[in-house]
C-alpha cells in the first residue's frame, strides 16, 4: 500500500465522514449521491482510514454506516495477501468502540482477517517483503565503495572494514 500524505489522508477521511452523514440522513440529494460514489471509489490505500471510519460509525448507536463500511472493508481485506495489513486491521477494528450495537459486525470482520491471514500463510500467497540492503560480505568492491559513500554510521564502517 502506498504511504499517504497527511492531505490525502484527510481527503479520504472527509469522504468517509460524508458517507456516514448520508447514511444517518444528514446529507441528501445530489450531495448524497456524490458522497456515495466517492465512498465506493475508495481503493485499498484507504483501508486504515476506513478502519477509523468504521470505529467512529460503530460508536453511533442509532446508525448503520458501520455495516456498510465493514462490508467494503471485508471485500478489500478478503483479497489481500499482505499479512501485516491483515494484522493491522485485526488489531485496530473495534478499537475504542464503546457501543454494543455493532459488536457482532466488528467481531466478524476481525475473525475474517484472522482466517484470511491463515489462508494466505498456508497457501504461500504472502507478499514478499522487498529485500533489504545487501550484506557487505556479499558486495563487490564497487558496491562497497558506493555503499560507503552513500551510507552513514555503522553500516558505512562495516562496508569499509569489509
Amino acid at each position: 500500500m502506498p504511504l499517504l500524505t497527511e492531505k490525502e489522508s484527510e481527503a479520504i477521511d472527509k469522504i468517509i465522514d460524508r458517507f456516514i452523514a448520508v447514511d444517518v440522513g444528514k446529507l441528501k440529494g445530489k450531495e448524497a449521491i456524490q458522497a456515495t460514489k466517492d465512498f465506493q471509489a475508495l481503493g485499498p490505500e484507504a483501508i486504515p482510514n476506513l478502519i477509523d471510519g468504521l470505529n467512529r460509525a460503530a460508536n453511533l448507536e442509532d446508525s448503520c454506516p458501520a455495516v456498510l463500511i465493514a462490508k467494503k472493508l471485508a471485500m478489500m481485506l478478503s483479497g489481500s495477501k499482505d499479512l501485516k495489513l491483515l494484522d493491522f486491521a485485526r488489531d485496530n477494528i473495534g478499537r475504542a468502540c464503546r457501543a454494543k450495537r455493532h459488536t457482532n459486525v466488528l467481531k466478524d470482520l476481525k475473525v475474517m482477517c484472522l482466517l484470511r491471514k491463515s489462508v494466505v500463510k498456508n497457501s504461500g500467497w504472502a507478499e514478499k517483503e522487498p529485500p533489504g540492503p545487501k550484506q557487505p560480505k556479499a558486495m563487490t568492491i564497487a558496491e562497497l565503495l558506493e555503499a560507503s559513500a552513500s551510507d552513514r554510521g555503522a553500516r558505512s564502517r562495516t562496508c569499509l572494514r569489509s
